[in-house]
């Protein structure tokens, strides 16, 4: 690209980490329980997230399937706390560890912007050996707002001072992309092929973004 970028903002849970599997492994497990208490009236959604989404009562009335109230929040609960293992032992997506080093290479600054708690990520970065490279490091428990408002986007510019429009953020989400564009930076939306079980791919490709499939893409995006 043309423009010269200062600094790359990262999400963390399936963007620099490779979690959506432990994700799915976590959702399959309580979801065998859920089918084993609940008489379903009908199947659940195709998609990891709409069945989230559909057991939050985010999108639809979960008595459709014959799903309790406290069933459906014991199941988001549960899988919230799995997913917490999960991302403790996780590893980063293939390839990312030579988008750091380009990234370093060229100079260009890293944050990372995500709903996960701080402590979380920093003690990630540390097993992995990667907290060197990033510069601030804002969880959920840094702001008020998390995305998709642009609050913890713009903390993040501010610890690096950087200005938005010399920014990039890249996220596996559409609040990832939401709280860029808000925040007035350009966004690259990371939709590998393993991710494809856990989104939806037409929602993922009405997201107004940069659609990548793997690193090398996003590497050879930056140069």
């Amino acid at each position: 690209m043309n423009e010269k970028i200062e600094a790359v903002l990262f999400d963390f849970d399936g963007t620099l980490l490779n979690t959506l599997p432990g994700w799915m492994k976590v959702i399959d497990n309580k979801l065998r329980e859920i089918e084993g208490s609940a008489s379903l009236i009908k199947p659940l959604p195709n998609t990891y997230q709409d069945i989230m989404r559909t057991l939050a009562a985010e999108l639809m009335s979960i008595k459709d399937y014959g799903v309790s109230h406290n069933e459906a929040l014991s199941f988001v609960d549960s899988v919230i706390v799995g997913s917490i293992s999960e991302i403790e032992k996780a590893d980063l997506h293939h390839g990312m560890r030579k988008l750091l080093a380009e990234i370093n290479k060229k100079k260009v600054k890293a944050g990372i912007v995500s709903s996960t708690k701080t402590e979380t990520i920093v003690n990630s970065l540390r097993r992995l050996k990667i907290d060197t490279n990033f510069l601030s490091v804002v969880g959920r428990d840094r702001v008020t707002k998390t995305k998709p408002d642009p609050e913890p986007v713009e903390l993040c510019l501010a610890e690096l001072k950087v200005a938005p429009s010399k920014a990039i953020m890249i996220g596996d989400h559409e609040s990832d992309i939401i709280a860029a564009n808000r925040a007035g930076v350009k966004s690259i939306l990371f939709y590998p092929e393993i991710h494809e079980a856990f989104y939806d791919s037409q929602s993922i490709e009405s997201i107004e973004a940069i659609l990548v499939k793997s690193i090398e893409e996003i590497i050879k995006f930056l140069k």
